[in-house]
């Protein structure tokens, strides 16, 4: 995220002893890419004295690059028990094996849409989305290399315990069966149970 400039050149041959140049560098980069830099010799001189003239100066261009910054992302695993809602999880760390983090002042953010689940037969899905990083309003994901360990995500099944509603009646010789129940805990909302 800081500019990247040259502070170096090097001279073919080296100055006369006790000669020194004044110089100024063109050329800076901030992200990812390559421009070319140069060195200017503002002037050459010996103690007091401009001694520029005594030198038939030329100036090679070299180049600046800013390559990507690597960073590897796991997107969370989680297990949610059936509820009848659609689930997501769009959590998400770095690898303990990342070279790096984000540069300081920017910020991760989900950039895609999330997996959705909502029925145990459904999953596992891989929870895959993908990442960009912004500092402020400005999308800087360009800089980054972003690589990723996708988890994943799943409905488990509701316990639920279906209780038959105890009944008695004094003998008539006709059969008495069981005819309600409770379940413990309720089905979920929209839920119903075809039983016998």
């Amino acid at each position: 995220g800081t500019p990247l400039v040259a502070t170096e050149y090097t001279k073919n041959p080296s100055l006369v002893k006790d000669d020194k140049a004044n110089v100024h560098y063109l050329g800076e980069i901030t992200d990812v890419g390559v421009v070319e830099c140069e060195v200017v010799v503002d002037n050459i001189y010996n103690e007091e004295r401009d001694v520029t003239n005594c030198y038939v100066i030329t100036c090679t261009k070299g180049t600046l690059e800013i390559i990507s910054r690597s960073i590897h992302i796991v997107t969370n695993t989680s297990t949610h028990t059936y509820d009848g809602e659609w689930y997501f999880d769009d959590g998400f760390s770095y690898a303990e094996e990342t070279e790096y983090t984000a540069v300081e002042g920017h910020e991760l953010k989900v950039a895609t849409e999330v997996p959705r689940v909502k029925y145990v037969e459904e999953t596992p899905t891989q929870n895959r989305f993908e990442i960009k990083v912004w500092k402020g309003e400005i999308d800087v994901s360009r800089n980054y290399d972003i690589t990723y360990d996708f988890g994943t995500i799943a409905i488990t099944p509701l316990a639920i315990e279906f209780i038959v509603t105890s009944d008695e009646k004094v003998y008539d010789g006709t059969p008495l069966v069981a005819t309600e129940y409770t379940t413990n805990p309720s089905l979920i909302d929209g839920d119903k149970a075809n039983v016998h």
